[in-house]
């Protein structure tokens, strides 16, 4: 079996994991919520994804690359 592949205990576990922080930790309209005009499935929100990269150690290191043009400079 390939090692790169997780087994499905593994994903169970890590989905649980999620499960236990989200009743545990995380807060509605905090960490989660809906996003008004979009429906009403709740969305995980940036402080909610925050909470899920810190229970499992992961890290962001966000690349910024400049898209803009001549013609079409960025502007802010």
């Amino acid at each position: 079996m390939n090692n790169d592949v997780m087994i499905w205990e593994d994903v169970q576990t890590q989905v649980n994991a999620i499960q236990e922080v989200m009743k545990h930790v995380m807060k509605n309209n905090t960490h989660y919520g809906t996003i008004k005009g979009c429906g009403d499935k709740p969305t995980l929100l940036k402080p909610g994804a925050e909470k899920i990269m810190m229970t499992f150690k992961l890290a962001c290191d966000p690349q910024v690359e400049d898209l803009s043009t001549p013609d079409a400079p960025l502007t802010s």
